[in-house]
């Protein structure tokens, strides 16, 4: 910003030119946001004050009251939002989940199941969504307690695993009904926001939202399968994290990859006294320690490293036997091979490449007189 007119800094008193000043100063110094977070679903732009007994839009039945649907497993996603993008823009881990709303207790009844879960679903090519991963269970406030209402925003971090998700995927609320004497639709889940331009899709079958799963749009009965609901939203947002700020085990993420050895070799010559040099390069946080491997037609040979130093790259010696030597370069030189340096943890990446041998001149002679 270029320095004030005159004709505004001469109005001014010293103190609203100092605080301006200041505000100024914070301006530039905040914090910008990370490039390699972003939000989507809900902008939670509204309290949640529809639930998920009430609300849903299912016929139900009706015997001395009225049952609106089955107490049962539960799956709520938008796949339409006024506003915000209902859908992951990218790939990457889901970071933080912002829920909105709470469970309602019923009137002189026990209280209610608080377990909940988050979902990752792919539509697929016929339309069809599927089950892909999933959260480990949170709990959300009951209304009323500790002042918890619609309006209650809940932030859970996955933590069980890396919850990864594709671009295009959505992220669905799932509850397990919570079906009861005091609760026979389930729980009233307090996490839904009436938004003009929205629409929220409800999934209800007993054991239909687990892992693999597929959820099919023409699967809905009177009391329980697939429904829309237009004007309404799951107040449901998601942190992602791309890029740094994803674990490596998420698409794109690269985030506390793991110690990995890796060679840049894609031959060698091996020495008169059977010796070969490969050099060995450390990935990673900390020392590699593991296993380099040469494999053959009919012999492998293979020697420990340990502590390899980080992002350095380090030689190791292998020292073939007469017999071996002979079988590599029986009738031919160079000779081709399988080089693998695998880890020492077996959670690490295995490293292989096909690499040629050459022998040398002196070793050459020596085996064309044994």
């Amino acid at each position: 910003m270029g320095p004030l007119p005159m004709s505004i800094t001469r109005t001014l008193r010293p103190q609203l030119v100092l605080a301006f000043a200041l505000a100024l100063l914070a301006l530039v110094l905040a914090p910008a946001a990370r490039a390699d977070q972003v939000t989507f679903g809900s902008p939670l732009n509204v309290p949640a004050t529809k639930d998920t007994t009430n609300d849903l839009g299912y016929a139900g039945w009706t015997y001395t009251f009225h049952v609106f649907h089955d107490g049962a497993d539960t799956d709520l996603w938008n796949p339409t939002q006024a506003s915000g993008n209902p859908q992951a823009p990218a790939a990457g881990q889901v970071l933080a989940i912002k829920q909105e709303g709470c469970a309602v207790q019923a009137p002189g009844g026990p209280t209610p199941l608080t377990q909940i879960g988050f979902e990752e679903l792919t539509r697929q090519a016929d339309g069809t969504y599927k089950v892909v991963a999933a959260t480990e269970h949170f709990e959300l406030p009951v209304c009323g307690a500790n002042g918890a209402s619609g309006s209650t925003i809940t932030t859970y971090q996955p933590s069980q695993h890396a919850f990864c998700v594709n671009a295009g995927d959505y992220v669905a609320f799932n509850d397990e009904g919570g079906f009861g004497t005091y609760y026979p639709s389930g729980v009233p889940y307090r996490v839904i926001g009436s938004v003009s331009g929205s629409s929220m899709v409800s999934y209800i079958r007993n054991a239909g939202t687990m892992l693999n799963a597929v959820i099919h749009q023409n699967d809905v009965t009177n009391h329980d399968g697939y429904l829309e609901n237009s004007g309404k939203e799951v107040m449901t947002q998601v942190v992602l994290g791309t890029g740094a700020d994803a674990s490596y085990r998420c698409a794109g993420g690269a985030k506390d990859k793991p110690l990995e050895a890796t060679s840049a070799a894609t031959g060698g010559q091996v020495s008169k006294r059977g010796v070969l040099d490969t050099p060995v390069f450390c990935h990673g946080p900390a020392r590699c320690s593991g296993v380099v491997t040469i494999k053959g037609a009919t012999f492998s040979l293979s020697i420990p490293y340990k502590n390899l130093p980080v992002n350095t790259t380090r030689h190791i010696r292998l020292k073939f036997s007469m017999p071996v030597l002979k079988a590599l370069f029986q009738g031919r030189n160079p000779a081709a091979v399988t080089l693998t340096i695998q880890s020492s943890d077996p959670t690490e990446p295995v490293f292989t490449r096909s690499i040629s041998l050459r022998a040398s001149a002196g070793l050459a002679r020596k085996l064309k007189h044994r």
